[in-house]
């Protein structure tokens, strides 16, 4: 099933902006998370957009601004030019079975919220990923 929603934050810019209206399609529970894959998940009582960074048994560290999985360190070339981290955050996390670890791709947003603050995700709470972005809210 396909639904249309607006995004409303800026935790995923430049990709996705704040405004935005995205056509996205129902998440199916048998498939497995896909790294770098966004998606739209419940968390608490909000619903985000984020991009999966981690899946099962995955060992993420972020450390001076980078991330590394499983020791390797991750290419973001849909970062563009934006900073990746900034030095603030020393994050080691093992991705539980069942779990993803999800970040925006504007790390810096200061009001966002993701997995260096609310841990992995259970992968029952990812609803849906983006389709199609039928309208920009860049002005």
């Amino acid at each position: 099933m396909f639904r249309i929603i607006k995004i409303k934050n800026k935790s995923m810019q430049p990709n996705y902006y704040n405004n935005d209206i995205i056509l996205v399609k129902n998440w199916n529970a048998r498939k497995l998370p896909i790294r770098q894959q966004v998606v739209i998940a419940k968390l608490s009582h909000n619903y985000i957009i984020k991009r999966i960074i981690g899946i099962p048994k995955d060992e993420i560290i972020i450390s001076e601004g980078s991330i590394y999985i499983n020791k390797h360190i991750l290419s973001e070339p849909y970062l563009k030019n934006l900073p990746k981290t900034f030095g603030l955050e020393e994050v080691e996390c093992l991705v539980p079975p069942d779990h993803v670890f999800l970040l925006g791709d504007y790390r810096n947003y200061a009001h966002g919220v993701d997995s260096r603050k609310s841990g992995p995700l259970h992968i029952s709470n990812i609803l849906a990923k983006p389709v199609l972005k039928l309208w920009s809210g860049n002005k």
